[in-house]
């Protein structure tokens, strides 16, 4: 049984304890919406923290969850009381026979409706997030996964993989390593800039080997994108008439209600659910990135960190200035240290032995010689720039070259195209343009990461490293190119 669209009645506008219209509607983590006042004068009255509908115990007393957008802001709704709906999933939004209408972007953040997903999702995102990692013994040998195990995308070249139980043999698929037999989880996968993708849930005893059809028949609930066209494969197929192209997809599962629900995580609202299903055994995330598609489909497939997991990569996070005694003479830096530009007409500094003569590039003042630091950049409109770290004793002077042997591990944009500078350069499959970039080091651990800070993705990795020397974050602008890439790389504060 699946569904993607629902009625909404007034009653369901109501709190369920003074059965009034809300007044500062909160929810709490099983999805219930109340007062603030009546849910919290309930709670301030006993010693279990119950939810009044559902009955669900909380072992300690939830945090109430509430959204400023939505108790201020006007709705352009029928209603113009804003309330949030108690019900197990949201309907999706823009259906034909809804009772709101959003009209334009604005209206999209400000329409009751809208805001209720949101709540939802902020909700799933807080409570129900899990950390999913790809299983590259289930991997089908023409995918590549990265090295962190957080993305797939298909290559052209067949890996020669031991052909185990675990792995399919035919069809374009990976599994991810957990799986889950109760409860509720959600989590999200990039899908921008793919032409064909599928995605959802396999029971663990599907079949593997030949062909398959996906369907919950046999132990598959999934959605795919295929010539243009969203379908849901409930078998038999569901067409989706999707407004926009999907970026991020959202997938909730509530095990024992048997329910599948994908979201489209920007716009907030549902896109499917499976309804009414019989789980009976453990459930594995289900990812397939599709065939090249002649070059168009190279985009991977991404799992984006979670807020909790990308916070402690950030928690290392330190503060990076630029030191203008390193700076090519033609480079402008801020007064503060932050930013750095090309500038094309040279500028009268003394040749001292820190500085670049022949590269535009310029160090920061800061060195680190142990344990883990973290920093981010802006490279917003720029279409050159190199970015990471350099050991303290590379050579300044004359052109050089970056890759690890000569003191350099860093990740470039020429062209285009995003690379890593190791030896050879490594080509970077992205399916976004970075306009932040984080950088990660474990000195210890002889590692430099990078991030897409937005996406919340990892670019590139160099690992097992011999670090021996003091280690300066190293930032190249390059060439303005005629103001096409005048915009400056820009160290950011780190939001935690």
């Amino acid at each position: 049984m699946g569904s993607s669209t629902s009625e909404l009645s007034e009653d369901q506008f109501h709190c369920s304890i003074c059965q009034d219209v809300f007044t500062e509607p909160v929810s709490i983590p099983c999805g219930h919406n109340f007062c603030k006042t009546c849910i919290s004068e309930k709670w301030d009255s006993t010693d279990q923290y119950q939810c009044p509908l559902c009955q669900e115990i909380f072992h300690r007393r939830p945090k109430l969850h509430v959204n400023k957008e939505f108790r201020d802001d006007k709705c352009d709704s029928k209603y113009l009381v804003p309330a949030p709906v108690p019900v197990k999933a949201p309907v999706r939004h823009g259906v034909a026979d809804s009772i709101f209408t959003c009209k334009n972007v604005m209206a999209l953040v400000t329409c009751l409706l809208c805001v209720i997903y949101m709540i939802y999702l902020q909700i799933w995102t807080n409570w129900y997030a899990v950390d999913v990692t790809l299983d590259p013994n289930t991997a089908h040998p023409n995918l590549i996964l990265s090295q962190d195990g957080k993305q797939v995308r298909f290559g052209n070249i067949k890996q020669n993989l031991p052909d185990n139980s675990k792995r399919f043999d035919s069809v374009i698929c990976v599994l991810g390593k957990e799986g889950f037999s109760s409860g509720r989880f959600y989590y999200e996968v990039h899908v921008k800039g793919k032409t064909r993708w599928e995605l959802g849930l396999a029971r663990e005893s599907i079949n593997r080997k030949g062909q398959i059809t996906l369907n919950p028949g046999n132990g598959f609930w999934t959605m795919w994108l295929r010539d243009g066209e969203y379908m849901a494969l409930a078998g038999p197929d569901v067409h989706l008439s999707l407004t926009q192209k999907l970026h991020t997809v959202g997938v909730f599962v509530d095990y024992e209600w048997g329910q599948v629900s994908f979201y489209n995580v920007e716009a907030g609202f549902l896109i499917y659910s499976f309804t009414g299903q019989n789980f009976t055994e453990k459930l594995y995330p289900f990812f397939s990135p599709g065939l090249s598609d002649d070059g168009k489909n190279l985009a991977p497939m991404i799992i984006p960190y979670s807020e909790t997991v990308f916070k402690q990569i950030q928690q290392y996070a330190e503060d990076v200035t630029l030191d203008p005694d390193t700076a090519h003479s033609q480079l402008i830096i801020s007064e503060h240290g932050k930013r750095v530009r090309h500038n094309n007409t040279k500028q009268n500094v003394p040749d001292n032995p820190k500085r670049f003569d022949s590269v535009f590039c310029v160090l920061g003042k800061e060195g680190f010689s142990s344990g883990r630091f973290y920093y981010e950049v802006q490279v917003k409109g720029k279409t050159i720039w190199d970015l990471g770290v350099a050991r303290e004793s590379v050579n300044r002077k004359g052109i050089i070259t970056l890759n690890p042997a000569d003191g350099y591990w860093s990740v470039v944009l020429r062209d285009g195209e995003y690379k890593a500078a190791a030896d050879p350069p490594v080509l970077l499959y992205l399916s976004q343009k970075p306009q932040k970039v984080g950088v990660f080091v474990d000195y210890e651990k002889g590692q430099v990461s990078f991030y897409d800070v937005e996406a919340r993705s990892l670019i590139y990795s160099f690992t097992n490293q011999n670090f021996i020397d003091k280690l300066h974050p190293y930032f190249g602008p390059s060439l303005n190119d005629g103001g096409k890439n005048s915009a400056p790389l820009v160290i950011t504060p780190v939001r935690r």
